[in-house]
């Protein structure tokens, strides 16, 4: 009998969301959407050869009889780095064509080595031109948020430097004492494109110019859509109205203005742009590598790349691109990802790639505001945000009009508005109406229609969870308001109306009364630095790692909270900062804060004739001496899986050279080295991070060796310091009832697990020029294991008896986790299940048997032999020969993952276990696990009655004979051995009776 499978987790998530209410058009919580394949689309990858050109002009020649059938999207010509073609075919019927031309049975065969975790999707072998195939994905628009005001702290005691104090990112001392600003470096950005035209980047494009180069690779018709017209393929422009994603990253790597007090990391830096993002429409994979091949033939020092697919497998076509430049001697710099709240094992990818740097995010220390003065509450300014089609709002007095319950209105009640009490005073001044029923431009022209208001300020009465203080304004979206919009924090609408409301409810109605309302409200034009309270905090949005092969990810953190920094000048709204100026979070703006470090790097670096290779020294130089954000009242640090190393600072830069930073009045943790201290940091440590590994072995990845190399003129003794941060807790300790213990903890929780770690030796000396091995070996707490992660840091410590200090030379972060991740499960309780297509609560269970019609009246008979072509390649104008099927009648699978797995399988097996066919498109790699969100809760698949002899994408199809037939998925267990069957997972739904309608 079937059943109706319980869907509590999914519905208690939707229904909390519908009864949270509707507010006036918020706009969305920033997040990646889940990985989206291009249908039909594959990247192919050349056979190492210089002669990269012959195999296009070969392979093109062998595909000539489907060239109708295909479209080459983008073609790659880079030896060092990658060379081969994306493809897009316009049926199924032309990829098995295309496999069977190329001698590739089936196109993504699962039968390379088994036993590799570094397996490709796709190994093709006994080809002469391709070697491997990729799936193509879409790449979204870069993942930021549009920030709002936040309450004002208390005013800075000075004037910094914008956007990043020297006190924490020491970039001006840098600048002034050592004189290193990136002058010679090229710093290339895939991005969104650039307004060239800004004062602070130059005001021009071309080699006299700070933004030297770049390509526009948006597809014309892409533009011509959305603009009315395109670019030229040589102009990296961001034409669009809204957004201004590269504009902004641009300006955190080398922006200068000395009238806005605004200097990039890098401002002497030159600048490339690749314009891969369009203005409605994210990008795909192979224009990323597109824009990578053709950065890197440019001669790009360091590439940027403030954008990323929510997948923490380094075997994605992004990451290995990536990956190879790194080891070409690019540095390539991207983000840990936006999905902070998700959990552990959510990084993005190219970051996933194990040499390419993968960046967190820690909020600001100071941030630029503009603040509103209101008479009544003298001496004491309070932020506001504009909505966003409002570009200055009026000074004037300010009124409230309440409704019979004693509260402010909502303005949403139209000419009833003009009823309420002491409504005719409206008319000429700015109404304060609560955030409720109806959009922001319906209040403001409600209040402009009927009360003759000249604009509208909003709070909102109800407490947020975020925001539990009231302290912050909050983002209003506008299209066609009549009158300005703004908001306002909710602690101040409370108080300007809390006597007034109290007075109505006690029916006192005096001229005598308390009341803060009316009164005159003004808007100087000037900004105003604020400190933020939670400077140096790991940022909540930025996401956890590490990757799916256990590499220590993100690696380094940037500052990515709060960012101030440019703007395209022609924005339709640039809001209360000013045209061309704009305050935005996320692990974007936190990966060129990076990029800009590494290239102050670079320049110090560049003529040291010790270092071999500077792309990898000054990556794990970065990390060495990066400052280690501290949690839990500046005792204990935070996780390297949260901050990598730490935060990238400047400091340490030029370790030859006493670097003297100005006072500071700022509290630092312990290991922020003061300003009040002059470094000397000679220390490299390789390898710069360490992981553990899970628990699968007690022996191997448990002991590591680092060396350690003087490179000062003095001799230094050392000893070796543990620091254990506290663990991270990827599962939750009390599950809901309903939810499997393995079910991940979104956000991820905290732990109370420690390891000892034994270090030989634990002090050294070190002659100048000398290095010295220091072994590492963990010590692992006895089992049982519950999965938490433990990690911390490695210090080395210069013992300064002279000064009676004990000085942070360098540190290395580690991590490792307790449990074999193995062992994990990988479909969650009651998953996967058979329902109805159109149905997917209407459960079939094992007992039960689906009943599958097909019509089979216009299918040929299925083939003897898959060499029998047919006339396949006549692909031109011929009709596909499919079941005609009822998609409303087909079984589907509902899947939901609690751990991601390399590999998937879709088998048809009989009632004895036999395989007669696999389910088209299996097996699939590379799945990420499921989330807790309403829209990745679950993956769903309908099976049509098609089958292929062999799996794969490019095998031949043909429809099942009658029968009972039974679905089964094999899933790989994460760092699961292939060949061992004990390490695959396995389902098998109830019988599916195949039956057809034909006479």
């Amino acid at each position: 009998m079937k059943t109706f499978i319980s869907l509590l987790p999914l519905l208690l998530t939707c229904w909390s969301i519908v009864s949270a209410g509707i507010h006036d058009n918020d706009l969305p919580t920033s997040s990646l959407p889940p990985r989206e394949a291009i249908p039909n689309t594959y990247l192919l990858e050349y056979v190492d050869s210089p002669d990269s050109h012959v195999h296009h002009l070969r392979l093109m020649s062998l595909l000539a009889p489907i060239t109708q059938a295909i479209k080459v999207r983008q073609v790659y010509h880079n030896q060092h780095v990658f060379s081969g073609m994306s493809v897009q075919f316009d049926s199924d019927q032309p990829i098995r064509t295309f496999s069977k031309l190329l001698n590739i049975q089936p196109l993504l065969h699962s039968s390379l080595k088994r036993d590799s975790l570094q397996r490709r999707p796709t190994s093709i072998e006994n080809n002469a031109w391709v070697k491997t195939i990729y799936p193509l994905y879409q790449v979204p628009q870069p993942d930021w948020t549009e920030e709002p005001m936040l309450a004002s702290y208390a005013a800075a005691p000075t004037l910094p430097q914008r956007p990043f104090d020297d006190r924490i990112s020491q970039t001006q001392t840098v600048h002034d004492k050592i004189g290193a600003t990136g002058k010679d470096v090229l710093v290339c950005l895939l991005d969104s494109g650039v307004d060239y035209r800004h004062p602070a980047l130059g005001g021009g494009i071309g080699a006299d110019f700070k933004i030297k180069m770049g390509a526009n690779l948006v597809d014309p018709n892409e533009d011509d859509k959305s603009l009315g017209h395109h670019l030229e393929k040589d102009d990296p422009m961001d034409p669009c109205p809204a957004n201004g994603h590269g504009t902004h990253v641009a300006g955190i790597v080398a922006g200068l203005d000395p009238e806005m007090r605004f200097r990039g990391v890098a401002p002497n830096a030159t600048l490339g742009m690749w314009r891969i993002f369009g203005c409605d429409t994210g990008a795909s994979e192979d224009i990323v590598i597109q824009g990578l091949n053709m950065a890197h033939q440019a001669g790009c020092d360091i590439i940027n790349l403030s954008l990323g697919v929510q997948n923490a497998w380094p075997e994605d076509a992004m990451a290995v691109v990536a990956e190879r430049l790194s080891q070409q001697g690019v540095i390539v710099v991207t983000v840990a990802g936006n999905q902070g709240e998700a959990g552990a094992f959510l990084q993005n990818t190219p970051g996933t790639g194990k040499h390419v740097v993968s960046v967190a995010s820690v909020d600001n220390s100071i941030f630029p505001t503009k603040v509103m003065n209101v008479d009544s509450i003298p001496d004491e300014p309070f932020v506001y945000e504009l909505s966003s089609t409002t570009n200055s709002f009026p000074d004037g007095t300010l009124v409230a009009l309440y409704n019979s319950s004693g509260m402010p209105t909502d303005g949403c009640s139209g000419a009833d508005l003009k009823k309420l009490r002491d409504s005719d005073k409206v008319r000429g001044n700015i109404l304060l109406v609560q955030r409720g029923t109806c959009t922001f431009d319906v209040k403001a022209n409600y209040a402009h229609e009927y009360l003759g208001a000249v604009a509208i300020l909003v709070y909102d009465e109800q407490e947020d969870s975020i925001d539990k203080e009231g302290v912050n304004t909050f983002a209003i979206k506008t299209k066609n308001n009549t009158i300005p919009v703004a908001s306002i924090p909710r602690s101040l609408g409370q108080r300007l109306t809390r006597s007034q409301k109290e007075d109505i409810e006690d029916e006192i109605k005096t001229s005598s009364s308390s009341s803060l309302l009316p009164t005159h409200i003004s808007f100087p034009p000037e900004l105003f630095d604020e400190l933020l309270s939670s400077a140096l905090q790991v940022s909540p949005f930025s996401s956890a790692g590490p990757n799916y092969e256990l590499d220590l990810k993100p690696n380094v953190a940037g500052i990515g909270g709060q960012i101030f920094s440019t703007l395209p000048l022609h924005l339709e709204n640039y809001g209360s900062l000013g045209k061309g100026w704009g305050l935005r979070s996320g692990t974007s703006m936190a990966a060129p804060h990076v990029s800009g470090v590494l290239a102050l790097l670079l320049e110090a670096f560049r003529e040291n004739k010790q270092i071999k290779d500077h792309s990898l020294y000054l990556v794990e130089h970065l990390q060495n001496h990066a400052s280690v954000p501290m949690k839990d009242g500046n005792k204990i640090p935070n996780h390297p899986l949260l901050q990598g190393a730490g935060l990238a600072q400047r400091k340490w830069m030029c370790p030859w050279i006493d670097i003297l930073n100005p006072a500071s009045d700022i509290s630092l943790p312990p290991f922020f080295l003061t300003a009040y201290d002059a470094i000397m940091n000679p220390l490299h440590i390789s390898p710069s991070q360490i992981s553990f590994n899970d628990t699968a072995s007690m022996s191997d990845y448990k002991t590591h060796t680092l060396q350690v190399t003087n490179h000062g003129t003095k001799e230094l003794t050392l000893k070796v310091e543990h620091f254990s941060a506290k663990s991270l807790r990827p599962y939750s300790d009390a599950p809901h009832k309903d939810e499997n213990r393995y079910t991940f903890s979104e956000p991820i929780g905290r732990g109370d697990a420690h390891v000892a770690l034994k270090m030989s030796p634990r002090q050294l000396t070190l002659a100048p020029g000398e290095t010295k091995p220091v072994q590492v070996q963990v010590q692992l707490p006895s089992p049982p294991y519950d999965y938490q992660m433990y990690g911390g840091y490695l210090q080395w410590i210069l013992d300064d008896s002279e000064n009676d200090k004990n000085v942070v030379q360098a540190s290395v972060p580690y991590f490792g986790i307790l449990g074999a991740l193995h062992d994990l499960p990988i479909f969650d309780d009651g998953f996967p299940y058979l329902a109805r297509a159109d149905n997917i609560t209407d459960v079939y269970t094992v007992a039960d048997t689906f009943r599958l019609s097909l019509d089979r009246t216009n299918v040929p008979p299925p083939k003897e032999s898959d060499d029998d072509k047919d006339d396949e390649i006549k692909v031109a104008g011929q009709e596909k020969a499919q079941s005609n099927v009822a998609m409303a009648g087909n079984p589907a699978v509902i899947c939901r993952l609690l751990t991601a797995t390399r590999e998937i399988q879709g088998e048809i097996i009989d009632g004895k276990d036999n395989v007669v066919g696999y389910i088209p498109d299996f097996p699939v790699i590379y799945w990420e696990r499921n989330r807790r969100k309403p829209e990745e809760y679950h993956r769903q698949f309908a099976w049509d009655g098609q089958i292929q002899a062999v799996a794969g994408i490019g095998a031949q199809k043909q429809s099942i004979r009658p029968g009972t037939f039974y679905i089964r998925m094999r899933a790989l267990k994460l760092l699961g051995n292939y060949d061992d069957p004990k390490e695959w997972e396995t389902w098998v739904s109830g019988p599916i009776l195949v039956e057809s309608s034909s006479p």
